[in-house]
Parts: C-alpha cells; sequence; structure tokens
C-alpha cells in the first residue's frame, strides 16, 4: 500500500468536506490525479469510520459524491480497465453497506455495477452483482425480488458452469423459499444445491445447505429429520476447521431441540456455539449465540435470564453496528417482555425495533413488529392502538409478497373486530389472511403441507362465514364455507378437468404432465393402472415423496413462470372457489333447492339456496311470524333479510341456525353414537380381547394369531398369551361382530330421530321447503355419512328409548369385504321408532348428495352422454347368492352382451377398468369396503385383486355417465376437520362419472338385489337418478322384512341427476 497516496486521498477528502458550497468541482480539478477507482474505497471509509458521531450531513455528503464520482470513473468515456476496477470497488463497497444495514444504498450502488457489469460483458461481475442484489432484497424482507435476482444469478451460473455459484444461488432461493412459507420448496432448492456441493467436493457449501435444510425441517415440524442434518453440517465444519461453520451448526441444532421442547439439550448446544464465537472473536455469532440463549430460556419460561442474554445480544449487536441485528434483539426483548407480561416495556421494546427497521427499510421486520405491538396494545387493553397496529401490519403484508405475516396480522385484526361484534371490519382482516393461506396452500408441494395449513387456519373461515352470516350477507357467508371444504378433492377434478381441454399451451401441457407423474406417485400406483404390479415396481416411502418434492418443485416454478408472463393463465391452473351466483346455476329449476350445512365450533348453519327464479315467490307467513325478523342473527331460527315489499321474499339465499349444535356438540355426537358405533363392527377381535383381558383398547398394540395360540402385544411392550384357542378365539370374535352389528343397527332409528329434531328438519322444512320437490345437500364434516333419506321429518322419540327402541336382526349376508354371515333368514323388525306418519325426508323430495358445490360444478360442466351403453360386473369372488339374478335381469332389461358382462373370474382389475373405458353405464355387483386407517385403500375387491382408491384417482373415464356401485361401504369414510370426504364413489367422480349411486354402510346381498332391480325399473321408465332411487327406497320399504332403514337407506345419489 502507498502510505503517501492514502494520505493525499485523506486529504483531499478533508478539503471536500471543509469547503464552501459549490467549490467542490474545484477542489477536485486541482486534484485530479487523485480522481480514481481507489478515492472511492477510502470515502467509503471514511463515510463509515470517520464522518460519524454527529456528522451525519457531511456523511451523507461524502456518500453521494461517492456514488455521483463511481458513474462518472465507470461510464463508458472511461477506458475498460479503469471501468473495471472502478465496479469491482462499487461492488465491495456496496457489500459493506449491506452488512452494516444499509440495504437501500448497497441496492443503488448495486443497481449500477449491474449495469456497467453488463456493458464491459463480464458474466462473473455481472453474476456477483444479481447475487448481491437478491442478498439485499432478501435483507430487506423482499422475497419474490430477491428470488427474481438469485434465479438470474442461477441462469449465468449454469451457462458459465461455475457450479460453486449456482449451488450457493440454489442455497440462497431456498432461504427466499423458506421466507415466503413454502418450506418444501425450499428444501428442494436446498438439496439441488447440496447435491452440486458434494459432486464438486465444496465442503463449506454443503455444511451452507445441510444447515439449511435442518431449519426448514424444523419449520415443517419434522424435527427429528432437522437435528439429522444439523448434525451432519456440524461434522464437516469440523472437518474441515471451519470454526465459524461449527457454531453456526451448534446453533441450529440448538434450535431443532428447542422446537422438539428438549429445551436443556438446546440450551446446552447454544452454549457451545456461544463459546467457539467468543474463541474465534466472531462478535456478530456471538450475539446471535446469546440471542437463540434468550429465545430458549423464553421457552422454559425463564424470562429475566431470557431478558439478561437479550440484552447482552443487543449490545453486541449495537457495537458492530449490525442494524439489523439490532432490531431483531430488541423485538425479542419486546417478546420477552410480553411473556413475563410487562407489556409497556413490551411496546417500547416494539417501537425501537420498529424505527430501526423503517430506518433500514426492512418491510418484512416492519410488519412482524406491527403485529407484535399490537399483540401487547390488545393485552393492555388499548384497542385503539392494537386495531391501529394490526392494521398498519395488514398495509405491508400481502398475502402475495408476505404470507406467513399477513395471515398472523390479518387474523388477530379480524378477532379484536369480532370480540367487538365489528363485523365488516372483522372481514377486512380474515379476508386477506384467507387470501394468503390460500396461495401458501397452493403453493406447498405436498398433500400432508397443504392439509395441515388448511387445518390450521380453519378458524379464519368459521369466523367470516360467521360475520357474514351476523351481516345478513349469506351469499359471502356460503362462499367462504365452500372455500374450506373438500380442497383435495377440488385439486384432483381440477387437474382432470384442465386435462379435457383442447388446445393447450405447451408450458400448461408440461405443468399438467408433471402433476401426472406427481399423481401416479402420490397414489402409489403405476402409470398404466395395473395394481397387480404395484409391489414390483414401487419404491420406498421416502424416495417416492423425494421424487413428488421434486417434481412439485419444477411444477411450481413452471407456474411462477407462468405467472410473470400471463397472470389470468396462471389463475386458472389453480381450482377458483365458487361464487354464489355459480353455485345457483347448479340449480336446475324452481322445485330444486341446495342445501347446505356448515358446523362452527358452536353452532351449525343451514344454507338453503335457490334457484335464482324462483325468488319474490314464498310468502313471509311461511317464516311461521308473518313478519321479517327484527335482526339478521336470530338464533334458533330462520335467519333472512328481507328487501321491500313485506308480502314476497326477496333473497334467493336463507341461513338457518341449529344453535348450540356445532362442532363440540352436534358433530361430535354424531361421531360418537353413529359413526364410532358403526365403525366398532370392524375391529370385533379387539373388543374380545379387551374383555378377555381386562384392558382398554388404547392399550392394545398388536394381535397376532397362528395354528397354536393368539398372541396380544400391548403398547407398554408386554406381551400376553390368551388362554384360549385360535378356533375358539375366531367364534368369539364372530359372536361380537353379530353383537356390535346388531347394536348399531338397533340404535339407527333413535339417533336418526334426535339428530332430525337437532337439526330441527320440521322447522325447516315448514319455513322454507314447502314447494320443493328435490334437495342437493352439501353436508359437513360427520353429516357426510348421515343418511338423509331416512331422517324422520317430524319424529318423538320416546321417553325411554333403551326400552322401546326396535331390536333388529339381519336376514342374509353383507356384501362387505369382511364377508361375514348374519343368519336371521325368519327374522323380523319390531316396530320402529313412532314417526307421525311415518315420514322420512325421502317421502317428501329427491335427494342428492354431493360433497361440495365445487365437486358439484365439476360435474356439471362435463358434457352430457345420451348413449346408453351398459356394463355389468357381477359377484367376482362367486360367494353372493343373490347378485346373479339381480345382474341377469339387468342384462336383460338393457340387453347387455357378454363381452360388457364381467362374471366372477372374468371380473379382473384389468377388465374392469377396460370395461368402465367403454361404457357409458357400469353396474358394478360385488364385495368392497371403505379402509378408515388409510382412505386411498378403499377398495373394490375384484376377482384378482382389489381395485382401490388411489388408482380409481389416476383413472379417465370420460364417457361413464352412471355408476351404481352395488357393494359395501362405497360412499363410507371418516371425515377429517378439512372435510375432505375420500370414498370409492368420489373417485369414480374423479375419473368423469356425471353421477355415482352408492353405499353408506354394509348392506345385506338380499335387500340389495331387490333394491337395484327396482331402481333400474324405474330408470328405464325414464325417471332421474334420484327420483328412482327414492321411488326404489319406497317401494323396498313396503316388503315387511326390508321396511328398516337398514335395508333401503344406505343408497345415495351423488352427482348430476
Amino acid at each position: 500500500m502507498n502510505l503517501e497516496r492514502v494520505q493525499a486521498r485523506l486529504q483531499l477528502i478533508d478539503k471536500l468536506l471543509n469547503c464552501k458550497s459549490g467549490e467542490e468541482n474545484h477542489v477536485l480539478n486541482d486534484n485530479w490525479e487523485l480522481v480514481e477507482p481507489e478515492l472511492l474505497q477510502t470515502m467509503a471509509w471514511v463515510v463509515e469510520f470517520g464522518a460519524g458521531n454527529g456528522r451525519t450531513n457531511k456523511a451523507n455528503f461524502l456518500r453521494n459524491l461517492l456514488l455521483q464520482l463511481g458513474e462518472y470513473l465507470g461510464s463508458s468515456q472511461q477506458p475498460q480497465t479503469i471501468r473495471k476496477e472502478t465496479v469491482d470497488t462499487l461492488l465491495d463497497i456496496g457489500i459493506r453497506w449491506d452488512e452494516t444495514s444499509q440495504f437501500t444504498l448497497a441496492l443503488q450502488v448495486w443497481q449500477y455495477t449491474l449495469t456497467i457489469y453488463r456493458e464491459i460483458k463480464d458474466c462473473q461481475g455481472e453474476a456477483h452483482s444479481l447475487g448481491c442484489l437478491g442478498n439485499a432484497y432478501y435483507s430487506l424482507g423482499q422475497y419474490k425480488q430477491a428470488i427474481e435476482y438469485w434465479q438470474q444469478y442461477l441462469t449465468i451460473a449454469r451457462e458459465t458452469k461455475d457450479c460453486q455459484g449456482e449451488a450457493n444461488s440454489l442455497n440462497n432461493l431456498g432461504l427466499a423459499y423458506r421466507y415466503l412459507g413454502q418450506y418444501e420448496g425450499a428444501i428442494e432448492y436446498h438439496k439441488q444445491s447440496l447435491t452440486i456441493a458434494r459432486k464438486i467436493k465444496y465442503h463449506q457449501g454443503e455444511a451452507n445447505s445441510l444447515n439449511n435444510l435442518g431449519i426448514a425441517y424444523v419449520f415443517l415440524g419434522q424435527y427429528e429429520r432437522a437435528i439429522e442434518h444439523c448434525q451432519q453440517s456440524l461434522t464437516i465444519a469440523k472437518e474441515i476447521k471451519d470454526r465459524p461453520g461449527e457454531s453456526y451448526g451448534l446453533g441450529n441444532l440448538g434450535i431443532a431441540y428447542l422446537s422438539l421442547g428438549w429445551y436443556e439439550g438446546a440450551i446446552e448446544y447454544l452454549q457451545q456455539s456461544l463459546t467457539i464465537a467468543k474463541e474465534i472473536k466472531d462478535r456478530k455469532g456471538e450475539a446471535n449465540s446469546v440471542n437463540e440463549l434468550g429465545i430458549a430460556y423464553c421457552y422454559l419460561g425463564q424470562y429475566e435470564e431470557a431478558i439478561e442474554y437479550l440484552q447482552q445480544s443487543l449490545a453486541i449487536k449495537r457495537k458492530i453496528k449490525d442494524h439489523q441485528g439490532e432490531a431483531t434483539s430488541l423485538g425479542n426483548l419486546g417478546n420477552a417482555y410480553f411473556f413475563l407480561g410487562q407489556c409497556r416495556q413490551a411496546i417500547e421494546y416494539h417501537q425501537q425495533s420498529l424505527a430501526i427497521k423503517r430506518e433500514i427499510k426492512n418491510r418484512k421486520g416492519e410488519a412482524i413488529s406491527l403485529d407484535s405491538l399490537g399483540n401487547a396494545h390488545r393485552e393492555l387493553g388499548q384497542t385503539k392502538e392494537a386495531i391501529e397496529a394490526f392494521q398498519a401490519s395488514l398495509t405491508i403484508a400481502t398475502p402475495e409478497t408476505m404470507p406467513d405475516t399477513c395471515t398472523l396480522a390479518g387474523r388477530n385484526l379480524g378477532n379484536i373486530h369480532f370480540s367487538l361484534g365489528n363485523w365488516e371490519l372483522a372481514i377486512t382482516g380474515y379476508e386477506p389472511a384467507i387470501e394468503a393461506i390460500e396461495l401458501t396452500r397452493n403453493s406447498s408441494l405436498t398433500d400432508d403441507r397443504r392439509k395441515q395449513i388448511l387445518k390450521d387456519n380453519l378458524s379464519a373461515y368459521a369466523q367470516i362465514v360467521q360475520c357474514y352470516i351476523n351481516l345478513g350477507q349469506y351469499e359471502k357467508a356460503l362462499e367462504y364455507a365452500e372455500r374450506s371444504r373438500s380442497r383435495f378433492l377440488a385439486d384432483l377434478f381440477h387437474n382432470k378437468y384442465l386435462y379435457s381441454k383442447g388446445d393447450i399451451p405447451p408450458q400448461v401441457q408440461e405443468y399438467l404432465d408433471l402433476q401426472q407423474q406427481i399423481d401416479s406417485l402420490r397414489f402409489n400406483s403405476p402409470s398404466n393402472g395395473m395394481m397387480g404390479e404395484s409391489s414390483s415396481t414401487s419404491t420406498s416411502t421416502e424416495a417416492k415423496l423425494e421424487k413428488i418434492r421434486q417434481l412439485g418443485a419444477t411444477k411450481q416454478q413452471i407456474w411462477e413462470n407462468i405467472r410473470r408472463e400471463n397472470k389470468e393463465l396462471a389463475a386458472r391452473l389453480q381450482p377458483t372457489p365458487l361464487s354464489f351466483q355459480q353455485m345457483q346455476q347448479l340449480i336446475p329449476d324452481r322445485k330444486t333447492a341446495l342445501i347446505n350445512f356448515y358446523s362452527a365450533e358452536e353452532d351449525t348453519f343451514i344454507f338453503i339456496l335457490r334457484h335464482p327464479d324462483a325468488v319474490g315467490e314464498i310468502p313471509l307467513t311461511s317464516l311461521g311470524t308473518g313478519e321479517i325478523p327484527p335482526t339478521p342473527l336470530c338464533k334458533g331460527g330462520l335467519e333472512t333479510l328481507g328487501k321491500g315489499s313485506l308480502e314476497t321474499w326477496e333473497r334467493s339465499v336463507a341461513c338457518y341456525t341449529c344453535e348450540g349444535e356445532g362442532i363440540k356438540n352436534l358433530q361430535n355426537w354424531v361421531k360418537q353414537t353413529w359413526l364410532y358405533s358403526y365403525t366398532k363392527i370392524k375391529f370385533p377381535k379387539w373388543f374380545v380381547i379387551t374383555q378377555l383381558l381386562n384392558c382398554k383398547l388404547e392399550d392394545i398394540k398388536t394381535i397376532e394369531t397362528n395354528d397354536t395360540a393368539v398372541l396380544v402385544i400391548l403398547k407398554d411392550g408386554s406381551q400376553e398369551t390368551l388362554n384360549i384357542t385360535p378356533q375358539e378365539f375366531l367364534k368369539q370374535t364372530s359372536q361380537k361382530r353379530d353383537q356390535l352389528q346388531k347394536e348399531w343397527q338397533n340404535q339407527m332409528q333413535p339417533t336418526l330421530a334426535e339428530l332430525s329434531q337437532r337439526l330441527q328438519l320440521q322447522e325447516l322444512i315448514d319455513n322454507h321447503l314447502q314447494d320443493i320437490e328435490e334437495l342437493i345437500i352439501v353436508p359437513h364434516l360427520h353429516l357426510h355419512q348421515i343418511p338423509f333419506a331416512a331422517l324422520p321429518i317430524s319424529p318423538k322419540v320416546a321417553e325411554n328409548p333403551e326400552t322401546t327402541a326396535p331390536v333388529l336382526q339381519t336376514a342374509g349376508k353383507t356384501r362387505d369385504y369382511r364377508n361375514f354371515d348374519i343368519d336371521t333368514s325368519d327374522t323380523i323388525p319390531t316396530t320402529p321408532i313412532n314417526i307421525d306418519n311415518n315420514e322420512y325426508l325421502s317421502d317428501r323430495f329427491r335427494i342428492r348428495v354431493v360433497p361440495s358445490c365445487q365437486i358439484l360444478d365439476f360435474c356439471h360442466q362435463r358434457e352430457p352422454i345420451e348413449t346408453k351403453t351398459v356394463g355389468i360386473v357381477e359377484n367376482a369372488t362367486g360367494d353372493l347368492h343373490f347378485t346373479p339374478e339381480e345382474c341377469r335381469k339387468l342384462a336383460q332389461l338393457y340387453k347387455v352382451p357378454p363381452e360388457r358382462h364381467l362374471k366372477e373370474k372374468q371380473a379382473t382389475i384389468a377388465n374392469y377398468l377396460k370395461l368402465a373405458q367403454q361404457v357409458n353405464i357400469l353396474h358394478s355387483s360385488h364385495h368392497a369396503s371403505s379402509d378408515l386407517s388409510n382412505a386411498l385403500e378403499s377398495g373394490l375387491r375384484l376377482s384378482d385383486g382389489t381395485l382401490d382408491l388411489a388408482n380409481l384417482y389416476i383413472q379417465s373415464f370420460p364417457q361413464l355417465s352412471e355408476v351404481f356401485l352395488s357393494c359395501c361401504e362405497t360412499n363410507f369414510t371418516v371425515s377429517e376437520i378439512t372435510d375432505d370426504v375420500l370414498t370409492l364413489a368420489g373417485g369414480f367422480l374423479t375419473a368423469g362419472a356425471r353421477s355415482v349411486v352408492s353405499t353408506l354402510w354394509s348392506v345385506q346381498d338380499n335387500s340389495t338385489a331387490e333394491f337395484c332391480q327396482l331402481y333400474y325399473q324405474f330408470r328405464n321408465q325414464g325417471e332421474t337418478s334420484p327420483e328412482a332411487l327414492r321411488k326404489a327406497q319406497f317401494e323396498l320399504r313396503k316388503i315387511p322384512r326390508f321396511n328398516h332403514p337398514y335395508y333401503w337407506a344406505a343408497f345415495v345419489s351423488q352427482g348430476e341427476r
């Protein structure tokens, strides 16, 4: 270094700082030999270390002059060598400004270096500038912009075969996607980076990728995998003697242990990280370690210790002028005081953090601080200030740019207004939150993650539905109720719908092809649908998940590329929630109503949607009061807001509230009394064991049976051998199954009668359905399993149902996968429960049941099929006695030739799928069953194996108009809180069928054969599917031994008429 030259430059800078305004050019001209790239570096040093401490104006002046001189020295007037030296110097200056949180200045200088590098065709410099710009936008919390620059950096790195740069850019992209809440996408980028780093033996890059993978897995809740990756990173750091990397790896291990709740282990790792940082004098690493220790002690509830560590972190960050870190430490101190209950101190720290974030223009951090301030003000009862803070946070955190923060701030704003009864203002919070939730869900790569996102945020949907109901805006309430349900099925239907369209742009075709590959993997079936090959072709579950993530990441990237070029086209690649007007279009005529159930935590809402032409025809006297209700929220009754004349009702939707009958009461009651009672039939041997061993169901882990003994393995690790033979155990199991079956059947009518009363069915009909002939029912949660056809309209439950409930014994064999027999051929049910006029809902209405309006809409959009080519699959396992006669009469009625009539061994999986491709009407009469542990393994039992739901989801039957599943449990499942109804009937609808008739439980062979013959008799007479179903049920009830709902109410019609 030429010290004299350095001294001369410092003297020049001093003259510039002390000359009169306007004399700067004279000073520079007098010292022109010093105007060189090195002068810029010296000026930057003076700005940082010599012009501070109250000399802000001079620092700003010198900084601006630096930028002007940089532009001059880098201009096209200068020699190539000077331009290159100048731009390299500016790049380094920008890095230093970035390190000191002067992100805006760094952006300004890097934008200039990018331009110059491109002009002088310096690809390496261009790539570095792009990478730095990405870093600056990342630090500012502007992740979309960061991704754009890092993607450009990645492109150049690949073109120039800069493998290390490629690995670094991929790693950076992973970080940005992580902060956008797209954790699977982040993992995919980190994995790509890891692969390259290992290939080129770039050990530090390998360690960085492993560390970042560990943190991404923490966010996904996969803590063991997080620890595994952090441990691998730590091992590499030790091997290459990378002490800062070792400290960083220990810190990340501490974070992973914190997330697992292993606080003592976390603190131990963080202390080790801190020790190394101090040894190597890594002040920033030291500050980060004590910051994380503070967080750990917060988790432990030891807030005073936490505050002590956080104060240490703050002091270091301030000393090293790490403004970003300073703001983070202040925010964490605010959180610690909040948890300590000292909200005033919390507000003070959050305000300091906010001020710094605003100064350095960290928009993401600003939004988070405002949300934290809102929480603290709310705890103090400072409602006005809390609302202002949440609103300010939401102004910054939009659904697209900061979906995670938008979700938090939006829900917080919505909740505080909801608690105050400000329904319209609550909506201003919930609406952007829900948009952010849906964007995050759509960008997630795995089904489990998408489901979890929806599950974590369902209360936002419930709250906004309640808000719109309270405002009397039932159209909007119904729209949001629909948006929260059956999203998994909607995704599947949408992909099939897109494939059915012609003239698909190449990028969209690539997108859809990737989705098809994903579906083939996720549903565990080869692409040709031949289930018999799946065991030999399947890979491990982890390998499949890994492949799904890779394909999903590629698909997501294609979507983002399409979105940049054509937002409208990109929007069509995701299923768009239906509008109220679109739902109305699903109602075919004025005599049909759509009944949509939605259960919130406390209440169940029943939306009644009518055809637009029916508006204005319903006298208000039908409400039972003769006048418009005075308030839009009438618990326990009909809610309407009339407009105009008192003589007519001018709304095409109403909402009926069943007060106190929400998830807590109604849905849980249905689950216990209906579903649990039925599902017990599937596990009789478990109940036998509880009696023999005097234990609880939850104590049993597995049951193993061989020729000589029955071994029970308990969850505590112990084993018990039953003191009865396997043959006796089998006998007792059969008896227990019969007992459980009878118990469920005998409680059916009392349960349905009580459900009718809970749903106020009589009042609902009297008030709103007097002129209606057909109902399209959209159940919610466990109501999907209820036979609405058998709901008594006006039941009178006996005071002591235990003594008056019917005692039913089933006649004949069920079409159940379990294939058990209950021989009661000469028994008849006793008198059913007392029902006025013995009138059921199906006596009054034709009924269709659909998972959601959106699923019905997909069915509705399919072209109608006029031809009636019929195919029959009969008795695939050869053990059903009444099925042959049922199918013989059907074949005779529709003149079905032998090649379209598969009998017993002919009914293989391959032949079944081939037949479904050839016919318009498919009658499937054989065994089937649902799998409650894994719905995708529910299946049709054919002669050479099981055609399961997973396989159906990847099939396409575009010419299939109608399917009758004359089998057991083809519409039975246990709905999750996300309301995804995964059934065999839904599988056929997804594959292309317009309508499906299916069953809600294990149906009996003899009665089912009779029912099918009646159904097709009415269909052949020109009746629609729901009308033929209703008439067949009515006629079957006339046969004394089949008049109990068990025999006729299991059948439901889904989809189109």
